[in-house]
Order: structure tokens, then sequence, then C-alpha cells
């Protein structure tokens, strides 16, 4: 949750039914997967299973300690347990429940990787055949087969939390985040030798989870593009920032470059002669110094021009299979607009819709420094109706889910410190 919360703030926001599940989901995923670097255990099962981590009860025991500890042991052991076909991804509303949907897909393609992995070892243990004889299979079996599961574990973790760059800044579903997952791997990774991505693909499209932006399903379609242009000037403000730090140095310096990054990059988007207004809306931002008649809902400043905030700005070093170190910038921006619930009704007030993207830049390429442009329009008629709707039947913050809809004043760190919720 603070991972989440540090990345990407607005995740705290309810803005339909995904957000609060995404939540949910991924910290149940990063704490499911840190369990497989213990060997022993890992041994133990794959011994009694023989070699098949879709059978027993390793999966299922780990997801139940960790629910219990939580109170939540019936959420995860679904998302292990249960058939995807009795899943109801469209129905479920509760967001842990629904975030189990989450953790459930990433966890078949984690087995689908697995079995992949292991596909050379069954055959050479078996003449070909690919079939274990009856029987206890061999020591030295296993050990490959806890190595290849902790491998695969490893690697998918690592690509669950790498998507976190590539995610919108703002009211995120699982399908983008489906999207983030394939093209944080496919930017890393040239070729798929283990069929990472595919196995990703085919267990959230088992779910129902899939854009529906989309023409034809493939790993191809659903990684992120470029943006179709680029403003001039944009990689060499972004070489000009402090680049240099990374988790060895003191968290106050890092924090201090980080914000001075940002506001540095906020200058630049600001001055209407280096970000023009259609490099804006391709932003899906209005930086436009001409406002309408009456108020179109946007905060300005003296000079007319909308607000908007650059949340962070920071380095992320990736190490390739190869071992080469490559390094790039995400930025995230986000703008906020006030919007009637009803339009046709101006006495039943508004609620604050909001846009932006994430950015993934390459500060050595002068020509074409972003990458990708993750957008979540200012301007989305449809996004808008939507969130129009969810306000009106749901819209409790991330609190509420531990602490009750009481609560939802109050400071949840402060209630973990006296039952008056006081310091």
């Amino acid at each position: 949750h603070a991972l989440l919360d540090g990345l990407h703030h607005r995740y705290q926001e309810a803005t339909n039914l995904d957000v609060l599940a995404f939540h949910e989901a991924f910290a149940d995923i990063v704490a499911i997967f840190q369990h497989f670097p213990f060997p022993e255990l890992l041994r133990f099962q794959l011994a009694r299973t023989r070699g098949d981590l879709r059978i027993g009860e390793l999966m299922a025991g780990l997801a139940q300690q960790f629910g219990e500890a939580t109170g939540r042991s019936h959420a995860l052991r679904s998302a292990i347990n249960v058939d995807p076909a009795k899943i109801n991804y469209a129905s479920t509303t509760e967001p842990h429940t629904r975030g189990s949907i989450l953790v459930a897909a990433v966890f078949e393609a984690f087995l689908s990787i697995y079995q992949r992995r292991i596909g050379d070892l069954l055959r050479i243990a078996t003449g070909g055949t690919g079939i274990l004889r009856p029987g206890a299979i061999h020591p030295d079996l296993v050990r490959r087969l806890a190595d290849e599961a902790a491998k695969s574990a490893d690697h998918v973790l690592n690509i669950c939390i790498r998507a976190l760059d590539y995610c919108p800044p703002v009211d995120i579903t699982f399908a983008n985040y489906l999207r983030a997952l394939i093209t944080a791997d496919a930017d890393l990774v040239d070729t798929d030798h283990y069929g990472y991505r595919v196995a990703f693909l085919q267990a959230f499209r088992a779910r129902g989870i899939y854009p529906d932006d989309v023409r034809t399903l493939s790993v191809e379609s659903l990684r992120w593009r470029s943006p179709s242009a680029q403003p001039a000037g944009f990689g060499e403000v972004v070489r000009r920032m402090d680049l240099g730090w990374d988790r060895s140095v003191e968290r106050r310096q890092a924090y201090n470059a980080s914000k001075a990054n940002a506001a540095m990059l906020h200058g630049w988007l600001a001055d209407p002669t280096n970000v023009g207004e259609e490099f804006g809306q391709q932003f899906g931002l209005n930086l436009s110094t001409k406002p309408p008649e009456g108020f179109d809902g946007f905060y300005r400043n003296a000079d007319k021009r909308p607000y908007f905030e650059v949340h962070s700005v920071r380095p992320a070093h990736r190490v390739t299979p190869d071992g080469d170190v490559r390094t790039e910038v995400i930025v995230v921006i986000t703008q906020r607009r006030k919007v009637p619930h009803d339009p046709k009704n101006p006495s039943a007030g508004n609620f604050i819709f909001r846009g932006g993207c994430t950015l993934v830049v390459d500060p050595s390429n002068d020509a074409a420094p972003i990458r990708y442009s993750v957008v979540k329009s200012i301007w989305s008629e449809a996004r808008m109706e939507w969130q129009r709707r969810f306000q009106s039947g749901q819209g409790l913050g991330l609190r509420s889910l531990y602490f009750g809809s009481q609560f939802e004043e109050k400071e949840p760190f402060a209630l973990l410190h006296g039952e008056d919720g006081e310091y």
C-alpha cells in the first residue's frame, strides 16, 4: 500500500470499482510471491505433489496464513482455489473479493510460466514423455524444480512491481494493469522464451479482464504505444535534471531531488512557448490559455492557464537479462476539474474529475525522448460519465476498507495509537 501510495497517490480515490480492489490485490500479490525464496518449504511441497504446484495445499496454505494475519483469508484462498469460470468479474464489487480476481489471474500466469520452465527437466527425467512414473521423484529433480519455482516467482513479482511505472496516474483498471504488465516485460526482454506475456494475457482473458478499446487481443496490441508527436526541447529539460540518485542515497536527498526535478519540469510545461495546447490534449491535459465563457470546471492561474500537478519525476534503473543497465525517467502528471453530478441539475453539486499521464522517458534520445505515454484524458466524456454514475452509488475512500466509513474523516494511522484516534 505504501509503495502504491508513493508512486500513484491518486489511487486512494475510488473512481471506479477496480481502484481500491487494485490496492488490495497488489498488496496480496507481493505478500504471496515473497514466500517463494524459502527453499525448504518449496522442496517439501514439490516432493509431495511430484513437482505440480497446481495440486496440494502449499499455495492455499500460504494464502490462508497471510489472510488470517490480516483477517482476509477467504479472499486470498479464493484467489488460488476457485475455478475462473465461477468468478464473475463483471458483478463482483466488494474490494477485497474483487481484488482476489486479479490475484488469481497473476497466480495463474505464474503457474503457466513455471510449467513451461520445467518442461525440459520433466522430459529429461522421463525419457522424453514428460510423464513421471508413479512414486517419489529424485531429490535432485525436486531441488531443480524448486529452483525454477523460486525463479519464476521472482520474475513474476518483479514484473508486477515494474509494471507500476507503466500505469496511468489516475483511475486505474485491471485492464490497464494488464497492458502495463505486458509493456513492462516486453520493454526489458525482447524474446519471450517462456511465454510470460502470453501467460498473463491468457490468465486475464479467462477472467474477463481485457481492454474494450483493443480490436484484437494479442500481446502486441496490448503494449502501450509511443506518442504520435513529441514537444521540442523535452529531452533537453530532462537532461538538466538531477537523475543520479537511487536507493543507496539518503531519503531526504532523494526526496529533494525528485521535488526539484518536478518543479523544473512544471515550469517548462507551464510556459506556452514550450508546450502548446495541442500537446496538452495529447497528454490528456488542458493547457489552453483561452478559457471559454463561463466556468468550465478548471482551476486557473493568473495567466488563465489551468493548473496541473507534476506529481513525480524519478529515475528508473533497469537491468536487462544481458546485464545492461538502462536508465529511464518516469514522469507522472495530473490535472483536476470540477464537473457536475447531474448536468441537468446544478443544485446536485460537483465532484472532482482527474486526468493526466504517465510518461516513460529515455533521457538519451533527443529526437523522441518519450517512449510511452499512458493517458487518462481530462477531456474524456465517456470516463466522466462512468465516474458520475459510480460516484452516485459508491465513493468511500481507501481508509474505509480498514476502519469503516465512520472513520472516513479521521487519519487512519492515528487510529493505531489510541482508542480515541488521537496521537
